[in-house]
């Protein structure tokens, strides 16, 4: 740093005199070089693992596979009950039916599933929902067995799906065309299934020859209607159910009911 020094001038009459400030150079403290640290040698990472979020491109599993072991399959149904990424899978099964000797007799659904005194065993129809668990893979979340009740029973079971009104989730029908013991002895039976938080519930069932046709994110069912006077085969109306999502709960409920007089 420059130190600061004052000189003075006297004139020559020696009346006046004059100070001026000169600048005197001090030399600077020395700067030590700074020290070079040598350059480490840099340590590649290992490279990270791409993790796949299963999707049902790559996680799917084939349908046979999910079938209760003694089961042959009949349908197999790609749903989404609850707007997840993976969805559900819908199976329609039936057991194989055996001769006396334990040998099968079926190896796919059969036009008529009959019980056979003299051959074996009747079928058995079974429909389960499987769902995505992220721990453990494909979960079943919803079993029903339809079985023949009746000497003689006819049996069959089906599956579709309908877009409910919100757009990105689907609501499950289950027709069963079965033996019923009443009336003319058959039934059509009509069962709406639906996914709410989490869980597969039973929201419409109808086992009297019921229809389900489907409007605008809507499952309509008609099926008939037994006044209290009406004798034991003749009903005189049709009641007609509404099942859908409802706007307000984001649920899937039945919407309303109409008993509608048959034409005399």
């Amino acid at each position: 740093m420059a130190a600061v020094g004052v000189v003075v001038a006297v004139s020559g009459d020696g009346d006046d005199t004059e100070q001026v400030s000169v600048r005197t150079a001090t030399p600077s403290p020395a700067v030590e070089a700074p020290t070079r640290t040598p350059r480490r040698t840099a340590t590649a990472s290992p490279a990270p693992v791409a993790t796949v979020e299963p999707t049902p491109e790559v996680d799917r599993p084939d349908p046979q596979s999910l079938l209760k072991p003694g089961y042959a399959l009949d349908q197999s149904l790609d749903v989404n009950m609850d707007g997840s990424e993976t969805g559900q899978i819908v199976v329609v099964s039936h057991t194989v039916r055996k001769d006396k000797d334990g040998n099968p007799l079926v190896n796919a659904l059969p036009e008529v599933c009959a019980p056979d005194p003299v051959n074996g065993s009747p079928c058995a129809f079974r429909i389960e929902v499987f769902a995505y668990d992220q721990p453990s893979g494909w979960m079943s979340r919803y079993v029903d067995d339809h079985a023949n009740q009746f000497a003689g029973a006819e049996q069959d079971l089906s599956i579709a799906s309908f877009i409910l009104s919100n757009g990105n989730r689907q609501a499950l029908i289950v027709t069963s065309d079965r033996a019923t013991g009443i009336g003319s002895g058959t039934g059509l039976g009509q069962t709406i299934l639906s996914m709410e938080r989490d869980e597969i519930r039973v929201v419409y069932a109808s086992d009297l020859k019921a229809t389900v046709q489907v409007d605008t994110g809507v499952a309509v069912i008609t099926e008939p209607h037994f006044a209290e006077t009406d004798p034991f085969c003749c009903p005189s109306g049709h009641r007609i159910t509404r099942v859908g999502l409802d706007a307000a709960t984001g649920e899937v409920r039945v919407l309303g009911e109409q008993i509608v007089p048959l034409q005399q």
